[in-house]
Formats: C-alpha cells, structure tokens, sequence
C-alpha cells in the first residue's frame, strides 16, 4: 500500500537496525537476447492498476523514488530503456473494487482497434478471463520470449496455458506475487506471556498446524475495553479475516481444486472429505475457540487497516495476513518484537508448509492489437524487464528490505525462505473469475457458519463442469 509505504522512508535509506540476513549467492543469471538489440526509441506501453498497492510494482519516476524498494524499480525502468533503446510508458488506471475494469477496457480498445496500449498488467484472476475472448496475443508465438526462465513463475505458465497456447505470465517482474503471500505473524512478547515457546521449532518440526494453533489460543482473551462483547478492542489469541482469512486454507491445507489432465486441459481434483473436515476445523476455529476473533469485512480490505493497528498494538497474539503488511506504519513503528510464520498446515503428514497468494497480484499479456511486426520488441521487453527483476528487484525487495529491515530476528528470516519457496498457485483462483467463483464457497460457506460442503458442492458440480467445459474448449 503506497500509503503505507511513504512513513517507512527515512527507516528504509537508513541502516538497517539490525545485521541483514547474508544474501542468498548468486552471480547476474544473463538472459539470451543478443546484447546489440535496439528498437530505435520504440514505445512499450503497459496499462496497469492504479491503486495504492501497485503505484510502485513497474514503474517510478525519480522524483517518485522515496525508498530502495523504489529505487530498484526506477533503476530497472531506466535498465530496460537503455538495454533496448525502448521508452516505458506505464498508464496506472486507478479501479478500486471493480476488478474486471482493465478487461472492460482492453476489449473496448480491441474491438475498436484502437492501438493504446501494447501489455496488459492486471488482476490475475479476472484478466484470465480473456483467454477465450480471442483478443491477446498466444506468447508461445512471441519470438524473444523464453517462458522457461527462472524469472517467470513456472507453476502459473503451466496452469495458464491449454490447448498449447499462453496468455498470461507472472513471476519476478511482479512485486505483488510476494507482498500478496499470506503469512502468520505472532506477537513474540505475547507468546512469552502466555507459554507460547519454540515456535520456530514448531515449524521445524512440522508440528504447526491448524491443531497446534487452535490449542495455542484457546485460553488467549481479555476483554480489554470491557463492553462485554467479543471485538476489535480486545485482546485476542487468533484474529482472521472472514474473507481472505477463508480462502488461504484452499493452499495451507494442500487442497487443490484443478489440475492438468493427460490431454493438457483442466479437471476436478477436490478431495471433497478432506474439504468437509477441513470446513470443519475452520469454523471451529474461527467461532468456537474463546480466544479467536473474526473481522468482518470493510469495503476496500479496511479490515486489515483494523488488524494490523490491532496487532501492532500487541491486541493479537497470532494473525494471518498479506507479507506486505511489513511495510505499513503500523508494523514499522510496532516496539514489541513480532515473528513471521508460514500458515499453519493440516496435519503433521502433509508435505510441506504451503503458501497461498491472494490472487489479485499482477499477471502480464499482450495486447492483440500489438502488430505482429513488433511482437519480437515485446517479447525482448519481457525478458530484460523480467530478467533485471530476478536478479536486482526480487534481491532489493526480499533480501534487503524484507530480511533486512522488515524481519525482527534471524528466525523469520528463515521462514521467508520457507514462505516464499512454498508458494501454492491452484488453477481453481487462476480462473476464478471465468468459473463463476466458484473457488470463494468455501468462504461463504465459512462467513454463514456452516459446514454442509456436500450440498453445496451438489449445487455446483454440474456448473463446475459447465463452466471448465467453456474455458477448455474455447482457450486460445
């Protein structure tokens, strides 16, 4: 949130207060595009979100640089500029709620072949939703383009692509693909207080799951403001969202609900028991444990304003939230140490920690009005852009400023390599919206307080099928 970001700039130019964790080794990883390429002062233009939390993700202007997460990106601007012999030009289309505006707007400039803008750059979920609409660019046919690259999420590029063609990718050139990663924080002077001991082994052990932390807060509640009613103003062991607090569990818990067949195409792979228990356990978690707390929802994210002030000001003992959290004032400015933890698993046997990643980050594709004479300009843009990134901007934001400045003690910097490896992308929140939402029942499911997945799962099955039939057929 840029407004977040602007009380951290004198912290952030200064040294940090405590010793950067060392960074992980790594020598400049080249791209393969031939060092004497220029396109003579060619325009690439992108339209992208204007909104707090991506004003600073692709582009700044000097006098717009207050921080090194800032100066990263302007640098790679200028990088990219003088590498190609290109002019960036990135137009920020403030959209507040209505995720779907960029497609809306995309589409009007197709169909009335009006040549604006070459990339799109926008809410993965929605624009998604053009895939079947034959009016972005298949970057299978871009020729300077490499999807195979470390710098692009490799996972995304497999799930967003049918019928052997791709739309859209992500990867490093998108800070929002790790601000977006949802974490627990737990209030260190608070587990203290209340015999919360060895977390950090807790998670070694593969001993933090939904269980552990049910048990951990149970006894966690203070009616601080006296009123007699379970709120914001009290002390509280858990506190979640009722919206994104629901959806994380689809990726903590390893429950998957798309995935490629043998044909290449999409499929149903809900394990619907292990969905049924995991309802469950989450409604016991949210509305039965005296010391959890849900937050109902605010237009606009506001309940996370709520929680972050709540446990800045040591009102929380544990809270999931989005890793960009860190950058607030709230979190900045918080005296009492505070840890950061993957999300809890399922069960001891799961695999692994996995992370989920609120599915507004940025996903990139080409805009079908680009002629096709300079397709191999935009392909070249990807890469170096994509390419600076994982070498200099992911380095600046993750080893610097994350690990660095925002961490508290060398344990979370740990975990955010654990975080961050495990990231889970699900094809069911690539094609939410084109799915109708179906992937957010689990949330509403939640938000009623209700545990009946069968029936709704009854309800859903034959839209389910409807609907992955369209996009499966249609694609490309």
């Amino acid at each position: 949130m840029r407004s977040c970001l602007l009380p951290a700039v004198t912290a952030l130019i200064q040294p940090p207060e405590r010793p950067p964790s060392p960074p992980r080794p790594q020598t400049w990883l080249s791209d393969n595009l031939d060092p004497n390429l220029k396109f003579e002062g060619e325009k690439v233009r992108i339209l992208s979100r204007g909104d707090d939390w991506y004003l600073d993700e692709l582009s700044l202007k000097a006098e717009e640089v207050f921080n090194i997460i800032d100066e990263s990106v302007h640098k790679r601007e200028l990088y990219v500029e003088d590498r190609l012999g290109i002019e960036l030009e990135v137009e920020k289309h403030p959209c507040g709620t209505n995720w779907a505006e960029l497609n809306d707007l995309t589409r009007n400039y197709f169909s009335s072949n009006t040549d604006i803008y070459d990339i799109l750059a926008g809410h993965s979920t929605w624009v998604t939703q053009l895939t079947t609409e034959d009016i972005m660019w298949d970057l299978r046919e871009v020729d300077n383009l490499e999807m195979t690259q470390p710098w692009y999420s490799q996972s995304f590029v497999e799930l967003s692509s049918i019928n052997d063609k791709t739309f859209f990718i992500t990867g490093d050139a998108a800070l929002s693909l790790s601000r977006f990663a949802f974490v627990t924080f737990i209030n260190l002077g608070l587990a203290q207080t209340y015999g919360v001991e060895n977390i950090y082994k807790v998670v070694d052990d593969k001993q933090w799951t939904i269980d552990y932390l049910y048990d951990a807060v149970v006894n966690v509640y203070d009616d601080l403001n006296a009123n007699l009613t379970k709120d914001t103003g009290d002390l509280i062991g858990f506190a979640t969202s009722n919206v994104t607090g629901s959806d994380l569990w689809w990726s903590s818990f390893d429950m998957d609900m798309l995935a490629k067949n043998d044909a290449g195409q999409l499929e149903v792979v809900i394990d619907h028991d292990k969905v049924q228990s995991a309802l469950e356990k989450v409604n016991d978690l949210f509305y039965t444990n005296p010391g959890a707390y849900v937050v109902p929802s605010i237009s606009g994210d506001g309940e996370y304003e709520i929680m972050m002030t709540a446990f800045s000001s040591d009102q929380y003992l544990f809270t999931n939230l989005r890793l960009i959290a860190v950058e607030s004032e709230q979190f900045i400015n918080m005296e009492n140490l505070y840890g950061i933890l993957p999300t809890p698993m399922w069960d001891s046997d799961q695999e692994s920690y996995q992370t989920y990643v609120h599915d507004q980050y940025t996903a990139f594709g080409l805009i079908g009005t680009v002629p096709e004479d300079k397709l191999p300009m935009m392909g070249a843009f990807f890469e170096a852009f994509s390419c600076y990134s994982y070498n200099e901007t992911r380095e600046v934001y993750f080893e610097t400023a994350l690990k660095g400045r925002y961490a508290r003690d060398e344990e979370s910097r740990r975990m955010l390599d654990i975080i961050i490896d495990s990231i889970h992308i699900d094809a069911g929140w690539i094609y939410n919206a084109a799915l109708e939402e179906f992937p957010v029942q689990f949330r509403n499911l939640v938000r009623n307080k209700n545990v009946n997945w069968s029936s709704t799962w009854r309800g859903w099955s034959k839209m389910l099928d409807h609907y992955l039939k369209q996009l499966n057929e249609n694609y490309g």
